[in-house]
């Protein structure tokens, strides 16, 4: 390709339609390359700042065509375009424009031109960072540092005092209610642990765990969607220590796995439903995918290569591998290498997007692609070189916000953070189930997990009544989390989509109990059911079956959660049954 020695600006070609060389640009705030190809722009949509410069190459390899850029409402026109040449357009004015080929004859395509930022990256000055983490509801980033859980809230743009632990601090993560902090401690005696901070207090514990031969630390820590975390730990020396799963409410600890590689990183996907682990320090690059409903390893496999730190996409269905001498690798959820990236140090994957986010290395980029076209989206300038670490993690660490808005990335003297203000495609993930089971059929979605667009607004539900090989249950109503937070006593309820959510209908048995209860005047028969909002229901009562039932009380109005009727006993021995209408 002849790309860097034969381009123009699109102002010149409006004056001149022959292409010549001209001097590299100087140094400005990014750029950015667009392919025209035999079927279009790759990408074909890109989302730039005001000040930026875009060049389109033609990189028709296929018909060798001429092809061009022309839109009417910036306006811009670049004639003909050979093959192997290129234009470029330094970006001026804030808009949304659609532009196409005209002389090509194939291809449109979207530029989104946003203001410029005020602000760079802001700099957390933290010179003894690990890791961090940020709690969106109190908006703060938690920084391990030395001894030190550090608080830095974005809003007042300052320090709250600290919460001081004990150790030598490393990776660090919230659980899912946002209520725990989890903190790995490279330190061990006879124990080793990890620190357990009650973020509605403030109070800490440390969680011990007996130490493994040569166990000499826990080093990260993930969540999953049960409240619970995978703990890695540290080796004196080159070897193998066990992973734990670690139950902060109940104290429960488990052995994930009885032998992983020292050092190894742990990453969860947004829903909670998996955590990727990469093993660190040895050659052919183990990594794994754990299953926390499940709580196994569902899947192993290998780089081949040294690895130091991974991610995985919001849904479970893509992971990242970050390697020494291979740049981070990207795999679909059966391991199976969907592409790389060379340059690539560390992966954070949005909580609710298709979209990847990179620090690059021998740049001082963070990079943003689609995850379903792997075009660029957009680069962010850090102003920090970043580097390969080649084995271990917490380098060039990266993590989003929940809300995917804010970049964090770990630098040399703290964290920086970015807003990057990418306007993406949002879907929310939903969980549809029924307790104890999944009676019936709800509708329009029916049991099982979906992920919808954000904004969706949904109204689910489910028959009150259902009777399936032998068995009657009634809905008694439903919980919900997320968007469908809170409770109710009927069988449907109405909620827009904005955030993870859960929904569950709950059943009982539509069984009847009896007793006997002693009052002035005799003993009295106290019937009781599930009873359901809006039914009324009928008492039937017979001495004989076979003869069939009489009628006793009519037109019960419901009283959820239970109706009760009660009679004086009296004559022979009977039967009793309830009919719902």
């Amino acid at each position: 390709m002849q790309k860097l020695s034969h381009q123009i600006s699109l102002t010149a070609l409006a004056f001149s339609l022959s292409l010549f060389c001209v001097a590299a640009p100087s140094a400005r705030a990014a750029s950015y390359d667009i392919s025209m190809t035999a079927n279009g722009f790759v990408p074909s949509y890109l989302e730039v700042t005001v000040g930026d410069r875009v060049y389109w190459w033609n990189d028709d390899d296929f018909f060798f065509d001429d092809h061009s850029t022309y839109c009417s409402t910036y306006p811009w026109y670049s004639g003909a375009v050979p093959y192997g040449y290129g234009v470029y357009l330094d970006t001026t004015k804030t808009g949304t424009y659609n532009y196409f080929d005209d002389v090509g004859f194939i291809g449109s395509g979207t530029l989104v031109i946003k203001p410029a930022s005020s602000t760079g990256p802001r700099l957390i000055p933290a010179p003894n960072r690990a890791d961090m983490v940020y709690d969106q509801r109190r908006d703060i980033v938690y920084i391990t540092s030395g001894n030190q859980v550090l608080r830095y809230q974005l809003g007042s743009d300052s320090f709250l005092s600290p919460f001081q632990l004990s150790g030598n601090l490393k990776g660090v993560d919230m659980s899912p209610d946002g209520n725990t902090l989890l903190v790995a401690d490279s330190s061990a005696d006879t124990n080793v642990w990890v620190h357990v901070v009650d973020l509605t207090s403030g109070q800490s514990h440390q969680a011990f765990f007996p130490a493994a031969f040569y166990e000499s630390g826990t080093y990260a820590v993930a969540f999953g969607a049960d409240g619970a975390a995978l703990i890695s730990s540290r080796f004196a020396g080159s070897g193998w220590v066990p992973l734990r799963r670690y139950d902060p409410v109940t104290g429960q600890t488990t052995i994930a796995a009885s032998s992983v590689r020292q050092d190894s990183m742990v990453s969860a996907s947004a829903d909670g439903t998996t955590i990727i682990l990469e093993e660190s320090n040895i050659s052919n690059g183990p990594f794994r995918r754990y299953d926390v409903a499940s709580r196994t390893t569902t899947r192993n496999s290998t780089t081949g290569r040294f690895d130091y730190e991974c991610a995985a996409s919001r849904d479970a269905s893509l992971f990242s591998v970050s390697t020494g001498s291979g740049g981070t690798l990207i795999y679909g959820s059966t391991f199976t290498q969907v592409t790389n990236f060379p340059t690539a140090v560390e992966a954070a994957f949005h909580p609710a997007a298709d979209a990847v986010f990179f620090t690059i290395a021998g740049t001082t980029y963070v990079r943003a692609y689609n995850t379903t076209t792997w075009e660029m989206l957009g680069q962010y300038d850090f102003q920090n070189t970043f580097s390969n670490p080649s084995y271990y993690g917490f380098t060039n660490r990266i993590r989003l916000s929940p809300d995917g808005q804010v970049i964090f990335v770990t630098v040399s003297g703290g964290v920086k953070y970015l807003r990057h203000g990418l306007s993406l495609p949002l879907s929310r993930r939903l969980v549809v189930a029924g307790n104890p089971a999944p009676y019936g059929a709800p509708s329009p979605v029916g049991y099982g997990s979906y992920w919808l667009a954000d904004g969706t607004n949904l109204t689910i539900s489910v028959p009150g009544f259902v009777a399936t090989n032998g068995t009657e249950v009634i809905c008694t109503g439903w919980t919900g989390t997320g968007s469908a937070a809170g409770s109710g006593t009927t069988t449907s309820t109405s909620f827009t989509l904005s955030a993870n959510s859960t929904l569950t209908f709950n059943w009982v048995p539509f069984a009847i109990s009896a007793n006997v209860v002693s009052q002035g005047g005799g003993n009295q028969m106290v019937l009781q059911w599930p009873s359901l909002d809006g039914k009324t229901y009928d008492v039937l009562y017979s001495d004989n079956p076979v003869t069939g039932f009489t009628e006793v009380a009519t037109d019960l109005p419901a009283t959820p959660p239970n109706n009760t009727w009660q009679a004086a006993l009296g004559g022979p021995a009977g039967f009793y049954k309830i009919r719902m209408k």
